[in-house]
């Protein structure tokens, strides 16, 4: 009879970016490259990991225990200055923060 296996799996994946959701009126004109921003404050942040486990062992002659484990993990944060989009744009306000909770 054998013992069993056990197997791990692991993932993790993250990234800090400017964002780039650039008009294309903007790029065209050359007022900022393609990757190019008008304003440097915008920017988010990602963070995702999991971790699993799997277990098959023998029991007895002809049966078999299985189980799994797993667990995930995610956030996403967003900063972004939507007041380049008012007309009016002598008084600043506060950037905005957005928060993206894993479900």
């Amino acid at each position: 009879m054998s013992p069993g296996r056990l197997f791990f799996f692991s993932l993790l994946v993250g990234g800090c970016r400017r964002d780039c959701d650039q008009p294309v009126r903007a790029i065209e004109s050359g007022l900022i490259s393609r990757l190019g921003t008008l304003d440097p404050t915008d920017h988010s942040t990602s963070l995702r990991y999991s971790l699993s486990a799997h277990l098959d062992k023998p029991v007895g002659e002809h049966g078999k225990f299985s189980l799994s484990l797993y667990g995930i993990h995610a956030n996403m944060t967003l900063v972004n200055n939507f007041t380049r989009m008012l007309k009016n744009r002598s008084a600043p306000a506060p950037l905005e923060v957005f928060r993206e909770p894993a479900a």
